[in-house]
């Protein structure tokens, strides 16, 4: 537990009281002596579009998230809100998930947090969530992340089992699509190909039977982070998540209603929400965007992470943010 204790103690470093454009900061917590204020520790729920600014307000001192700290040599994601809940729970240790499950689950699947590692997320000073799906893939009641199963399910049943590997392309396709016949017939197919000889095959078998996947609506989103909130009594903030932007910066929502539900859900909350289309629009989506036009370029990350942090995270810090009729769409 010495590295725990030591990640912990790194991150509460100070800096000086001057943002990463030279203004003086107005609305950190101050610590120490001599004008410095701490380093804001973000329990952060979310995705690439929530990780990646912080990383970047990292490199300045100015915000971190807290996955070092809890052990993980890669960030572990939260893609949706019943996931935000059952990572928190699985890292204070709250929740057992099975090696082979978790496997599925995070990209760092062999780190079960330990001892103070549990308690890491209680030094945050405000939790970020940022949802990039309503769709939860689900097996054995367990949330799994649709990224990991393509490459450590599709991808070694494709090496190991070529002969149902369209069926498992199907069955996957399926699963992000919630065609439920397409699933069932791609899962009798591959389930006839697929042997019985080891406990990983067995797993498998028990992965295709079992998986299915369930949509979160509102009224689900209000609740899975009002327990996270309940469960985590911190400031909470929303990043929203565009699926696709247009060239010209139009957000794409996927599903169609998704973008609707989180900012309905933010306002029954009374959290705020922060919407970087049009930052995006106004940098030019070209420009801001990765090719596939849904991760962040290199060159905007620290764009958005200044935005981000001066319209976001500062105004969680002041003691208006704790009031919920000050919740308000941050870029409006």
């Amino acid at each position: 537990m010495t590295g725990a204790a030591n990640s912990i103690s790194s991150m509460e470093r100070d800096w000086p009281a001057f943002d990463c454009s030279g203004n003086a900061l107005q609305n950190s917590q101050p610590v120490g002596q001599n004008g410095t204020f701490q380093m804001i520790r973000v329990a952060a729920f979310g995705g690439c579009p929530l990780h990646h600014p912080l990383y970047a307000l990292r490199r300045r001192n100015l915000a971190t998230d807290l996955a070092k700290a809890l052990g993980f040599r890669r960030a572990a994601f939260a893609l949706s809100s019943g996931a935000a809940v059952q990572l928190l729970r699985f890292c204070r240790g709250e929740l057992e998930i099975p090696e082979n499950v978790r496997n599925l689950c995070y990209a760092d699947s062999v780190h079960v947090p330990q001892g103070n590692q549990r308690r890491v997320h209680s030094i945050a000073d405000i939790v970020l969530v940022e949802m990039s799906t309503p769709v939860e893939v689900v097996f054995d009641g367990f949330i799994l992340n649709n990224n990991r199963l393509k490459e450590r399910f599709l991808g070694p049943v494709r090496e190991r089992y070529p002969h149902v590997a369209g069926a498992a392309v199907r069955w996957r396709t399926s699963l992000q699509k919630r065609h439920e016949e397409a699933r069932a017939e791609a899962a009798e197919e591959i389930l006839a190909g697929l042997p019985t000889e080891t406990e990983d095959d067995l797993f498998l078998r028990e992965l295709v039977a079992g998986t299915r996947v369930r949509e979160t609506k509102k009224d689900d989103i209000v609740a899975d982070l009002d327990c996270l909130r309940t469960e985590l009594p911190l400031p909470l903030g929303i990043i929203l998540h565009n699926f696709n932007y247009m060239p010209d910066g139009r957000p794409i929502s996927w599903p169609a209603d998704f973008r609707a539900n989180c900012l309905a859900a933010a306002r029954e909350l009374g959290v705020p929400i922060y919407d970087p289309a049009p930052l995006v629009a106004e940098f030019g989506a070209p420009a801001a965007l990765a090719g596939d036009m849904r991760h962040y370029s290199p060159e905007f990350r620290p764009i958005i992470a200044d935005e981000i942090y001066r319209e976001l995270i500062l105004p969680m810090l002041s003691p208006r943010a704790a009031e919920p009729e000050q919740a308000v769409l941050a870029t409006a």
